[in-house]
Parts: structure tokens; C-alpha cells; sequence
């Protein structure tokens, strides 16, 4: 079977993004933002040939984040997590600033303290997505 239409792209350039939690912009601290499904599939394999069925779904979503510390700085994406361990907040996620952005309701974990000698300290973290990524209209 051959196309009959070719769908172009336009690769998304991770260098200038927003990570937006009650009102301030913490993606100058991150180095990599990534919203990831968790799924999983199950298959039952009939007892003739031929006789395979599957089924996916999508279980769950993660925001995963890593970051540099900055335990200095007292409003810092590293005292944000520390200090409100537990909660549910929103967080909005533009991979291009502008763009398209994402929106989730994330339950927020600390992250690491320190590292490895004559380096920059950083850290990830996983965040808990509540129900799913939710896209955020954009008037271009």
C-alpha cells in the first residue's frame, strides 16, 4: 500500500520552553521535561493457528523532570518540591514558548540533595500524573 499523501513534520527544538507552576517559569533549572504514558498489553493466544488477539491501554502518565539544584534560592524548583512534597498542583509545559502547551495535575515528590565532587548537582524526579496530559489551546 503506498501513501497517497505525505504529512510533513516539524520536529519540536527543545531550547527554549516553559514550565509553569503557580505562576513562575521553572524551566531555566530544567534540562529535560517529559510527559510518558505507562502502558501495557495484554494478549490471549488461541489454541489454533492464527488465533492472537491484543489489547493496549494506556495505565497511567508521569512527568518526569531533571534539574539542577538550587536549595540556595528560596523560591527554587528544588525548595518547591522539597517544601510542598505531597501536594497536587497544576503544571503547564510548553516545549516551545508560544507554542503548544500541556497542561496536568501533578503530585510533587522532593528531589535529591547533592552529588557527585566538581560538579553541577542536579537531580530527576517523577512526577504522579493525575488522570491525563490535557492540551492547552493556543491562539496562534
Amino acid at each position: 500500500i503506498s501513501p497517497t499523501t505525505v504529512v510533513p513534520v516539524k520536529p519540536v527544538y527543545l531550547n527554549n520552553s516553559t514550565l509553569v507552576i503557580a505562576e513562575k517559569d521553572y524551566a531555566m533549572a530544567a534540562s529535560k521535561i517529559e510527559s510518558i504514558p505507562s502502558t501495557s498489553t495484554a494478549t490471549f493466544q488461541g489454541m489454533k493457528p492464527g488465533t492472537s488477539y491484543s489489547a493496549t491501554s494506556v495505565d497511567s502518565w508521569a512527568l518526569t523532570v531533571d534539574f539542577a539544584q538550587d536549595y540556595e534560592t528560596a523560591t527554587s524548583f528544588s525548595n518547591l518540591l522539597f517544601d510542598s512534597s505531597g501536594e497536587t498542583v497544576e503544571v503547564q509545559f510548553a516545549p516551545i514558548d508560544g507554542g503548544q502547551a500541556w497542561e496536568a495535575d501533578v503530585v510533587l515528590v522532593p528531589g535529591g540533595i547533592g552529588g557527585a565532587g566538581k560538579s553541577h548537582a542536579t537531580s530527576s524526579v517523577t512526577l504522579g500524573v493525575q488522570g491525563e496530559p490535557r492540551r492547552v489551546v493556543t491562539i496562534p
